[in-house]
């Protein structure tokens, strides 16, 4: 019962968006929250029972496109993650930053699950892009149809001059797929970790956490970055799609550079000032802040950058590449 009326819930936050009002979309977002809540607490079959309620009130007030793209979108990765989550085997001196208990188990590790959630971001906006086309011409006509729709909810084609809203509308056709990406990324990471604190909080026995400092990146999310780079140089959608993967993976790294900051600062005095800084300039300045995270991200899982400054108990045990 917890389960259905989670689930019921998530569908009616997920169809608030057709009111079009800021509250609307902030629900809109919040819809995976009640999934995760039910999945960290009761389990991944839970979270498919409220998915799968979820899906049928959408079906009964959005129609069957609508509830199609709610358990693509919103129901599967709680459903999958949930049961990544929840994984344990007894405790092995793991070099991942895997959460421990008292109990002698290690939990799955976050980094894996941030890993999880940058492919099914990829793979989910690739899908959605196939929907309107098979080659790259037919995408960006799609694209363009959702960028002129953009301009006249905004009104923008009215207000600028010609050669303006080609660049706008260009820049949306472009931006679009990696930013859908990332927004979706970014969406289910907070509905993750909201969920898992609320049930938590209710008393739930959740999972333990580690500490974010400890956040840590297998060496393979490096060779699948290089490889979602190199992708995007190759011709039509071949090179879109690795654009796509290219911009989660980077998001990753870019978390696991914030990882590395936090975990460096650890005993400053002026480590509340650094990170809020550091926070308050990766909203304003967003890329050119990012970045240099991105780098310092990459070069911790090449050389172990906290396990150096902070010895070895900063990180994990031996050469991160190993």
């Amino acid at each position: 019962m917890i389960a259905i009326t989670a689930g019921v819930l998530s569908g009616f936050f997920f169809t608030g968006i057709i009111g079009r009002s800021m509250a609307s979309f902030l629900l809109f977002y919040a819809s995976p929250f009640p999934l995760f809540m039910v999945g960290l607490a009761f389990g991944w079959v839970a979270a498919a029972v409220a998915g799968a309620a979820g899906a049928l009130y959408v079906l009964a007030t959005a129609g069957m496109r609508a509830a199609l793209f709610y358990l693509l979108a919103m129901a599967v990765a709680p459903v999958i993650l949930s049961r990544l989550a929840l994984m344990w085997r007894p405790a092995a001196g793991g070099g991942e930053g895997e959460a421990q208990d008292e109990a002698g188990r290690e939990w799955y590790p976050e980094g894996r699950l941030l890993i999880w959630l940058a492919v099914m971001g990829g793979v989910l906006v690739s899908a959605a892009l196939l929907l309107l086309g098979t080659d790259l011409e037919s995408i960006r006509a799609g694209l363009g149809k959702m960028a002129d729709a953009v301009l006249e909810a905004t009104r923008l084609a009215e207000d600028l001059p010609p050669d303006q809203v080609k660049t706008v509308r260009d820049y949306l056709i472009a931006a679009t797929p990696p930013v859908s990406a990332i927004v979706w990324m970014l969406t289910m990471l907070v509905n993750f970790w909201a969920g898992g604190r609320l049930a938590q909080a209710f008393g739930y026995p959740v999972r333990p956490w580690a500490p974010f400092w400890k956040l840590t990146l297998h060496p393979r999310a490096l060779a699948g970055l290089a490889v979602a780079s190199f992708a995007t140089f190759l011709p039509g959608i071949f090179g879109l799609i690795g654009e796509i993967f290219a911009s989660t993976l980077l998001v990753a790294f870019m978390l696991l550079g914030l990882a590395v900051v936090h975990a460096v600062t650890l005993g400053n005095p002026w480590r509340p000032v650094v990170l809020a800084v550091l926070y308050f300039g990766l909203l304003v300045l967003n890329w050119l802040i990012a970045l240099p995270l991105v780098i310092l991200g990459m070069a911790e899982v090449a050389f172990g950058i906290r396990r150096r400054v902070l010895g070895r108990g900063g990180g994990p045990p031996g050469n991160t590449v190993s």
